[in-house]
């Protein structure tokens, strides 16, 4: 068990990393946007609408109307720094979105393996810890309410933002929903806790910020979107690698009860935690790492100083009785937690990332798979009968993804949970210079769902491409709008039938078509049994 701890520590580490993996190093200060390389779009005054904190005018362009950088909350400097999100401060007038917001205050991003610029924050937006923004996608056609789609950004809660290619809700919009994006507060600036803090918070406790700014985000989208054309009442959220740690957490927070009504959650479903630190442990590290500083020296620093501090061991969840009250893995069990229709699921590069052996004997099969999942393991999935042993041993993780999966579905219904859960394993091979090398990597599912094939790619997208996205954009609009992913695709063709999950572990295989695929009996008891008992939690 000590091996397989150590492998799923790395792949956690690796895959939660989502779309940012190389960074260059902040300079002393945030950076202002530099001058874009395009014109600035110019407001329509047909856009205009009123939120919270005033008017607001975007743009119009190929039937919808489109705000960039709005601002939902108040910026989270000085004072504000670690605290629990307050309204943005009204404005005067009409306020232009037509840009987007800086990014929130991070390294800056570089191009590498296997993610290329769509994947990345625009480095010439700028960083800030005044990058707190959102924005919307919306039918121009503002006759009926429309269901809303809310996606939160991935980067290991380190990095990222709403403004990246990939999370573009231009081409769902075109669907007939409303779609947004928001950033919301990273690193140290997004988990920090400590016993001052606590005193001082209007909640009565310090951390979870990440997790407070978006349901701040969704209190705004409740109370702002019908300005939109959306329905308050028809949201959900959606979210990838950190971002899926956060819908997560957002399915068993009871500050988001009655925000949204479905949840989408790719490469990092955490509804299986069975534990987190409580807020006491959480304070008690951080107060040790503030090293003698009070807290009005740590509110003084520099948002690069902060940046820089360490902060080892701090959590990025805790228990603070008022955003978090159990683990979700209890909250599902006991049917506390947010009652919701999931789509959920990974994609085949997320078992590869640990870099580990890959046995090629059946000596080394056997070995390999007593020492991670026991002995009962073999019995499921026999050395006898197969030549391929590597293919089966990636087969195992796959199926272990699968049935964690299930396995979230199987706490929710102890609850008392009538709601679907539906799953699927994505292995389409995004194109590239060297799409045969890198295979289907951590987020390349993303730019399917939401239908974003970006020229960075030109010249490599096929057919194939385009159907793909097709059918998962299809997909998850029909998701947004009733709860089901079943009809059609964005093109109007018959999608596969989806099924939701039952107790034969059954799941949707996506590649350049898509099928209804399952366990075998014995593997199902297998994973019902390893799950119940304790057995380790992929990520």
């Amino acid at each position: 068990m000590k091996a397989m701890t150590k492998f799923f520590s790395l792949l956690l580490v690796l895959c939660v990393l989502g779309s940012c993996v190389l960074f260059t190093a902040c300079s002393d200060k945030p950076e202002e946007p530099e001058e874009p390389s395009v014109p600035a779009k110019e407001a329509d005054p047909e856009t205009t609408v009123q939120v919270e904190g005033g008017q607001i005018a975007g743009y119009s362009e190929d039937g919808l109307y489109i705000y960039k950088g709005i601002p939902f909350m108040a910026q989270p400097v000085g004072e504000l720094r670690w605290q629990d999100p307050r309204p943005a401060e009204a404005w005067e007038g009409v306020k232009d979105c037509v840009e987007f917001g800086a990014n929130f205050y991070q390294p800056k991003s570089a191009v590498g393996e296997p993610y290329t610029a769509e994947f990345l924050i625009d480095n010439d937006l700028g960083i800030s810890e005044e990058g707190i923004s959102m924005n919307i996608w919306a039918p121009a056609d503002l006759s009926e309410a429309k269901e809303v789609l809310v996606y939160i950004h991935g980067g290991a809660l380190m990095s990222g933002s709403g403004s990246i290619e990939i999370y573009s809700g231009e081409e769902l919009a075109k669907q007939g929903i409303v779609c947004v994006t928001f950033n919301y507060r990273l690193g140290n600036f997004g988990k920090f806790a400590c016993t001052e803090l606590s005193a001082r918070s209007d909640s009565g406790g310090s951390g979870n910020y990440s997790l407070k700014d978006c349901v701040a985000a969704l209190e705004w989208v409740q109370e702002n979107i019908s300005a939109f054309g959306g329905d308050p009442d028809k949201v959900t959220i959606m979210g990838q690698s950190a971002g899926a740690g956060l819908v997560s957490m957002l399915c068993v927070s009871p500050k988001a009860e009655g925000l949204f009504r479905g949840a989408v959650i790719s490469s990092g479903n955490s509804l299986a935690t069975a534990s987190l630190p409580t807020l006491e442990e959480m304070e008690k590290i951080g107060d040790e790492r503030m090293n003698g500083k009070t807290l009005d020296e740590l509110l003084a620093l520099s948002a690069r100083e902060v940046s820089l501090l360490s902060f080892s061991g701090v959590e990025s969840y805790c228990i603070d009785g008022v955003y978090l009250t159990e683990a979700s893995a209890e909250m599902l069990r006991s049917g506390k937690w947010n009652d919701v229709t999931i789509l959920t699921g990974y994609v085949s590069g997320d078992i590869s990332l640990s870099g580990g052996s890959v046995p090629s004997t059946k000596e080394d099969y056997e070995t390999q798979v007593r020492e991670l999942f026991g002995e009962e393991c073999l019995s499921a999935y026999p050395s006898e009968g197969t030549e391929d042993y590597a293919a089966q041993f990636e087969e195992i993780y796959r199926d272990a993804q699968i049935a964690k999966l299930n396995y979230i579905a199987q706490l929710a219904a102890e609850g008392g949970s009538e709601k679907d859960v539906y799953i699927w394993f994505f292995t389409h091979v995004i194109p590239g210079p060297q799409a045969d090398k890198l295979g289907c990597f951590h987020t390349a599912d993303i730019p399917y769902f939401m239908n974003i094939f970006s020229a960075e790619r030109e010249g490599y997208w096929t057919q194939a491409d385009y159907d793909v996205g097709a059918m998962m954009a299809g997909y998850l609009v029909n998701f947004v709008k009733t709860g089901d992913p079943n009809g059609k695709d964005i093109n109007g063709e018959d999608l596969t039938a989806w099924q939701p999950c039952e107790q034969a572990d059954n799941y949707l295989f996506v590649a350049e078509e898509s099928e209804m695929r399952s366990l075998t009996d014995a593997q199902t008891q297998f994973w019902t049994d390893y799950y119940k008992e304790g057995g380790n939690i992929l990520f």
